[in-house]
């Protein structure tokens, strides 16, 4: 009776887990992609411009190269809305820390986002699995006043001039200069 029991157990687990009872097949375990799989996402329909300035709030995460290329560090930072209508910057990774940012701030961040002619890579989410750490996914979020997004998630590449730029610009709002 205990073999039946233990039968209709497993039986139902695997139908909770999406399997298939006929070829005993898992199709969580379908989803787990190979090394070297291309995970592709992008939304062709995204728009290539962005005709709000006005940045809400962003989400970035990169991996970079040090000043000597021998060693590296991820970056994770986040621009919202506080409870006082003041905007934070968060930062984690190669360096941490929370500042209060102003709008002069979001106009040198909107600048950079325009001058690395980042809107052309609006939608795209499309990145390699098992890369090495300083080629896995870099991603950036902006909301904009107007409701318009900008969004991409990319393999990273470690030389980005783009996340060069807002490493330096974040980093200069962490010691109190930008």
């Amino acid at each position: 009776m205990t073999h039946i029991l233990r039968a209709m157990a497993a039986m139902l687990f695997l139908v909770a887990m999406g399997g298939n009872l006929m070829t005993g097949q898992n199709s969580i375990a379908a989803e787990i992609e190979e090394d070297g799989g291309i995970r592709e996402h992008s939304n062709p329909d995204a728009p290539k411009s962005i005709y709000s300035r006005e940045i809400a709030g962003l989400a970035v995460h990169f991996w970079l190269w040090d000043e000597s290329g021998s060693e590296g560090n991820s970056y994770t930072c986040e621009i919202r809305k506080s409870d006082d209508a003041v905007f934070l910057l968060t930062i984690s990774g190669g360096a941490k820390g929370t500042v209060h940012v102003d709008a002069a701030f979001l106009g040198k961040l909107q600048q950079l986002i325009e001058q690395h002619g980042l809107v052309r890579l609006n939608g795209i989410s499309r990145t390699i699995s098992a890369l090495p750490v300083e080629f896995s996914p870099c991603s950036l979020t902006v909301d904009y006043a107007s409701g318009e997004r900008l969004y991409f998630c990319l393999d990273n590449d470690p030389e980005a001039e783009w996340a060069r730029a807002m490493r330096t610009l974040f980093l200069q709002a962490l010691a109190g200069g930008a």
